[in-house]
């Protein structure tokens, strides 16, 4: 098919499917031999997170228009062809952001900081996915940011389908896509950003990491943008200074970050100890006479204690642990606000603290209850990435107490 041909059929099937399956399509490869191969009786989650791949018959911009939409909103809210963004730019720094995140409000104008040493030494080019709900609250956020955006209507079709494809759970997120040919380089840029706006043109050498030419690579994925090399170091602090705890600190902000996925490796560490003392209460696996709680809680306690004030590193046993295994397992950090996480761990203690006071005082019904709770809230934080601590955090004790939840915790 000529490249004029292709889009003309591929959008006209478009437009004979569901705004979902529309929106899939974009997604699609685009040297598909026939648009017969999406028929309508696809699912279309057998398509998402499939590259759109430049071939000859495509020219330039198009494989880009075809994955964000055919038109975008400039910084002064006329609309502007896809093709036409940025005709020198190498990379397109799409960033997930809303108007309604106060993270997000602290991370914009870092961006907009660097952008200028970002496009001149590196061709990258920020612009914005808008989360807001209303058309309105879209246009007020890009007047107040004066960055250009996707247009309105494709975020209200590509929204669900993106979050999916390229695992986005939390705003700010910036994904950093191939400018020629809408591939992703690299998920999640967000960080390396906040660092080029901080240390400047020292931060250029890493900002890329690990990143392939997707054009070179038509089998890639979505989701499967390469993990970036990541030192034990910067794993296990955050930043060149084992000050930070285990945390990720951004300069000017108060907020602090933990690793996800070494949060949930951690809870799975938790989840193991919680069925070692089930396995011994029930079935006896140590021996009769053996009481593991009054064992192992001093070792629980003191990492719930050590991590909730001080983070996962350096004092957490479990923490480190995690870190360790997460870095062997080459994990990707995946940086998430500490506040909610240490607040859950002082709700563990607490559970667990119920665990050994019933045991103690031979309540063994509220023993069971408490126990069970620990390994079934473990089991979520670690198999579902579902924090039970944050959720009280977000939607019973922020409202209670009048303060603002953790957009970065939900989307």
């Amino acid at each position: 098919l000529s490249s004029s041909r292709a889009l003309r059929v591929w959008r006209q099937e478009a437009l004979a499917l569901s705004a979902r399956r529309a929106a899939t399509i974009r997604g699609v490869r685009v040297a598909l031999p026939a648009p017969a191969m999406v028929a309508e009786n696809a699912n279309p989650r057998t398509f998402v997170g499939v590259l759109p791949v430049v071939t000859k018959a495509w020219d330039g911009r198009k494989a880009l228009s075809v994955r964000l939409g055919p038109r975008l909103t400039s910084a002064d809210a006329q609309p502007i062809a896809t093709a036409d963004f940025a005709p020198d730019a190498k990379y397109i720094a799409l960033c997930f952001s809303a108007s309604y995140c106060k993270h997000c409000a602290h991370f914009v104008p870092k961006m907009q900081a660097a952008a200028p040493l970002l496009r001149q030494r590196l061709g990258v080019e920020p612009l914005l996915f808008c989360n807001d709900r209303t058309e309105e609250a879209y246009a007020e956020y890009l007047k107040k940011t004066g960055l250009a955006a996707v247009a309105w209507e494709e975020t209200q079709i590509l929204k669900p389908i993106l979050r999916e494809a390229w695992g986005i759970t939390t705003i700010p997120h910036v994904v950093l896509l191939d400018a020629e040919t809408g591939a992703v380089v690299q998920n999640n840029v967000r960080f390396q950003i906040e660092e080029v706006h901080e240390r400047g043109e020292v931060a250029l050498a890493t900002f890329i990491r690990d990143s392939p030419d997707a054009a070179e690579k038509p089998q890639a994925t979505m989701a499967a943008a390469p993990a970036p090399k990541i030192s034990l170091r910067y794993r296990l602090t955050g930043k060149d200074s084992i000050w930070d705890m285990g945390h990720k600190v951004s300069a000017g902000s108060d907020d602090q970050f933990m690793c996800e996925n070494t949060v949930r490796v951690r809870a799975g560490l938790l989840h193991l100890t919680s069925w070692s003392v089930l396995l011994q209460h029930f079935f006896k696996a140590w021996g009769d006479d053996v009481n593991l709680v009054p064992i192992i809680f001093p070792l629980v306690g003191f990492e719930f204690v050590s991590s909730a004030m001080f983070g996962l590193t350096p004092f957490s046993p479990y923490g480190v642990a995690a870190n360790l295994i997460a870095h062997i397992l080459r994990l990707h950090v995946d940086w998430k606000p500490a506040r909610p996480k240490r607040f859950s761990w002082f709700v563990g203690l607490g559970i667990a603290s119920l665990c050994l006071t019933a045991n103690l005082a031979g309540v063994v019904w509220l023993f069971r209850v408490a126990l069970f709770s620990c390994a079934v809230a473990t089991w979520l934080e670690c198999a579902c990435g579902f924090c039970v601590g944050g959720f009280i955090w977000n939607y019973l004790l922020t409202p209670a107490l009048g303060l603002t939840p953790c957009e970065e915790c939900k989307m």
